[in-house]
């Protein structure tokens, strides 16, 4: 099983206990990142970061770009988190990075 968020306390109508990654636009001459999520019933949510949000996208795009991601913590995994650092999102993730 891929990568998922667990949700805390699942969406209703209809119950949504899940989200997961469906893509992430990087515009590095733009400086903004854009995130977007699918529920387990089709639910959509976004979150884009840019030069009006904290952190801002350039700064992500920065962190990115020197990250290492090959121990414990995925690039899908690191993006989550930072959903849950945000807000957006609150739960855990489960799964395995593939």
């Amino acid at each position: 099983m891929a990568e998922q968020i667990n949700l805390t306390t699942p969406e209703l109508h209809p119950s949504n206990p899940t989200y997961i990654l469906d893509q992430v636009i990087l515009n590095v001459s733009g400086k903004y990142i854009r995130i977007d999520l699918i529920g387990a019933n089709g639910e959509q949510k976004s979150k884009t970061y840019d030069g009006g949000t904290i952190p801002t996208g350039a700064t992500l795009l920065h962190n990115l770009n020197i990250g290492n991601f090959s121990g414990t913590t995925s690039l899908i995994k690191a993006i989550y988190n930072r959903l849950f650092v945000d807000g957006v999102l609150v739960g855990t993730v489960s799964g395995t990075a593939t």
